[in-house]
């Protein structure tokens, strides 16, 4: 069937897909989003893609954006990617470690002051305790356990599916080297997730919703993909670009 218009797809996530680390060697690297809409105008499938993830966000802050910020886009694809945040213990609270870790725009006056002399003394310090703090938690604390991240992409899904919206669910890569160091016992966590998210789509069995292996595309590039041991490099992001491509041309996107 021709279809009348581009298709519409809608990225809700984390920094995963609005980062290239380590920073892009040219312009026309970039993440799978960005690759995406390429792929699929070389696969006569032209597409508008809305890019609606966040920094630093959590899959439950996602879904209570959704109906303002997705659902209004009247997408016929929603790709999802959460999960290496919420994995992680909270033994630094998410508001103090999203504050101390990522760059906040200058400001003026004591704000300015803060963020320019105090936050950069703070943070390691910071990073010492969460590092020291993470090996004698085990599993006991986490950012969003488990079994309520599902709950919440369970929530996503079914919203999206009331509307037939093809459903990509990006499974959550291992964590690299370095996100392990600082946060000891992150890949026995990761394997939890993946077991809890992968039991979640198999029960589901609803063919409009997939799951999509990121996991198996840093498997097979090696670690090195992973600069920060979280973000994807720009060769990973062309590789998930393919993947996702594919699913979609697929089904049809119809």
């Amino acid at each position: 069937m021709t279809r009348l218009r581009p298709l519409r797809v809608a990225v809700l996530g984390n920094s995963v897909p609005l980062l290239v680390v380590p920073t892009r060697s040219h312009r026309d690297e970039g993440t799978y989003v960005e690759r995406l809409e390429v792929l699929l105008a070389e696969a006569d499938l032209p597409a508008t893609i809305t890019n609606s993830s966040r920094l630093f966000e959590l899959i439950h802050e996602g879904a209570r954006r959704f109906p303002r910020d997705v659902a209004p886009l009247q997408a016929d694809v929603l790709i999802v990617n959460y999960g290496i945040l919420e994995l992680q213990p909270n033994v630094l609270p998410t508001s103090i470690n999203r504050h101390l870790s990522r760059a906040t725009p200058g400001g003026r006056g004591l704000r300015r002051l803060w963020h320019r002399v105090a936050v950069p003394r703070l943070w390691p310090v910071a990073r010492s305790w969460q590092r020291w703090a993470s090996a004698r938690a085990g599993q006991r604390t986490w950012r969003l356990r488990p079994e309520h991240f599902v709950a919440e992409l369970a929530d996503l899904v079914r919203i999206a599916r009331n509307s037939k919206v093809l459903v990509l669910v990006l499974d959550v890569h291992e964590p690299g080297p370095k996100l392990e160091h600082f946060m000891p016992g992150t890949r026995e966590r990761w394997v939890r997730f993946q077991t809890v998210v992968r039991d979640y789509i198999t029960t589901l069995d609803d063919p409009g919703v997939r799951l999509l292996e990121v996991s198996a595309v840093v498997e097979d590039l090696g670690e090195v993909e992973l600069g920060d041991g979280l973000h994807l490099s720009a060769t990973a992001h062309a590789r998930v670009a393919e993947i996702i491509s594919k699913e979609i041309t697929a089904h049809g996107a119809g």
